[in-house]
């Protein structure tokens, strides 16, 4: 592969990288908008124990950051990879 096709698929691997980084922080703003039921709602709303609600909430709470860590790491090791091969060896 020559140093141009390199640097092109380069420069395309990084905005790949950032478009996953772009949704994550979008994925991060619709979390954070979403309303979810007070506990004293969900209470009277339901015969389930609080402990259950609880622990449900906190699971899924737990789930969705560790996605979003996942998918941060992910997105930042790809633009990193772009831009290692964007200015990768020089052919001089």
């Amino acid at each position: 592969m020559n140093n141009r096709s390199s640097q092109v698929i380069g420069v395309i691997v990084f905005f790949l990288g950032i478009a996953i980084l772009a949704a994550v922080a979008y994925m991060v703003f619709v979390i954070f908008l979403s309303e979810e039921p007070a506990v004293t709602q969900l209470l009277n709303d339901s015969k389930t124990p609080l402990a259950n609600l609880l622990s449900s909430w906190a699971a899924n709470t737990l789930v969705k950051i560790v996605m979003l860590i996942f998918m941060t790491v992910a997105g930042s090791l790809i633009a990193d990879k772009g831009i290692k091969m964007y200015f990768g060896p020089r052919e001089k």
